[in-house]
């Protein structure tokens, strides 16, 4: 085992039976939801009401299980996995009352556009995900997408993607080489918690749902994003795929999604996908490399420093490059997650938690059977 990750001794070849590596995932699936009802019953496992490590991020867990046991039902997926305890309507909506049944326990709080203004008047420099706008303004399309156009008000959209983007132009300014950067509490963090990579990824989302011209009238949004994706790429990106957790120091430490290259695929190869090159497409193969080699981290299986995280981020990488070798690698995170997850449970502070703990396990091992259709909770849409 080496400081931050278990060596990787998994196979790099393409699985031999997928059923078989299914039927793991269904049964860790069903023990884990035990554990996880139980560690609720009492109080315990996770802390307040946020997405993060809070009853928000459980009703989203149990959210992503109603969606992928209704595609189930629908998918092109073994039958073992059709017939199993995931897939049907029943199934989903009991996932669904669940979901419901956390968000009702965790209390009332203001509306989204209610904290609109709160948002817009925040200092300058609060652009990241988990304190500023992007995590603000990914709540807003997440809404949108499931509630309608007509629940948030595009006005408010608008304000704060042009305020996310004059401060990156201002942060970029500072630094050579990319037309956007955002500095937090005086550092430019590079990964998907504080840094350049999610805030990028989220104008992505943005400029996904929305006509990127209305998003800032005169500037051209997508290139902007590509610009700086491909400067992250040529600059940053050392030789084994790592990106350091800040700009301008040479730290190679850390491979997980809130710190390192596994923040950094699932945007560069969305980018790549989208406008093809070389540089994009060595950056990716690159940063799932480096993600599969180090990926299995010791600190857990939640979403931002554990295993789930990285293995997301190899199955977004799938889904954009269309690469098996990525699927298989996602699947045998996932594989791994299930033979070990309980000597890795009490790791974290938040053993339960979405971005600590299993909740991120649990997400993923539903997510990664309907693969074409999966999303990383709180990141993708």
């Amino acid at each position: 085992m080496a400081h931050k990750h278990f060596a990787n001794h998994l196979s790099d070849d393409a699985l031999p039976d997928l059923k078989i590596a299914y039927s793991k995932l269904i049964s860790a699936l069903q023990d884990t939801l035990v554990v996880l009802e139980q560690g609720l019953q009492k109080g315990r496992g996770v802390s307040g009401s946020t997405v993060y490590v809070g009853l928000a991020g459980i009703a989203l867990t149990y959210f992503r299980l109603y969606e992928c046991c209704k595609r189930l039902k629908h998918a092109d997926s073994p039958g073992h996995v059709k017939s199993s305890s995931l897939a049907g309507e029943d199934h989903a909506e009991v996932y669904l009352q669940r979901a419901a049944a956390v968000i009702n326990a965790a209390g009332t709080s203001p509306s989204l556009q209610e904290l609109g203004p709160a948002v817009l008047q925040m200092p300058p420099g609060e652009c990241e995900l988990l304190y500023g706008r992007s995590g603000y303004l990914y709540a807003l399309l997440f809404t949108q997408k499931y509630l309608g156009s007509s629940a948030i008000r595009t006005d408010l959209v608008k304000a704060v993607v042009q305020q996310i983007l004059d401060e990156g132009r201002r942060g970029a300014r500072r630094v050579k080489n990319t037309p956007l950067m955002w500095a937090w509490h005086s550092k430019y963090y590079l990964g998907a918690a504080h840094g350049v990579s999610r805030i990028l990824h989220t104008l992505l989302l943005a400029c996904k749902m929305y006509d990127p011209a209305e998003l800032y009238p005169g500037l051209d949004v997508p290139k902007l994003i590509e610009q700086s994706t491909v400067a992250l790429a040529a600059s940053l990106q050392g030789n084994n795929g790592n990106l350091p957790s800040t700009w301008g120091y040479e730290d190679d430490r850390l491979v997980q999604w809130c710190h390192g290259a596994p923040g950094f695929l699932p945007l560069v190869a969305k980018v790549y996908a989208q406008h093809p090159q070389e540089l994009l497409a060595t950056a990716t193969q690159r940063a799932a490399d480096v993600t599969w080699t180090r990926g299995l981290l010791v600190k857990g299986v939640g979403l931002c420093h554990g295993i789930s995280g990285n293995a997301y981020s190899l199955l977004s990488a799938y889904r954009s490059a269309g690469d098996e070798r990525y699927f298989n690698r996602a699947v045998q995170f996932g594989a791994s997650m299930a033979d070990h997850w309980r000597e890795l449970l009490n790791v974290p502070e938040r053993p339960l938690s979405l971005y600590e703990g299993l909740g991120g396990a649990i997400c993923f091992w539903a997510d990664v059977m309907v693969p074409a259709r999966s999303t990383f909770p709180g990141y993708e849409l």
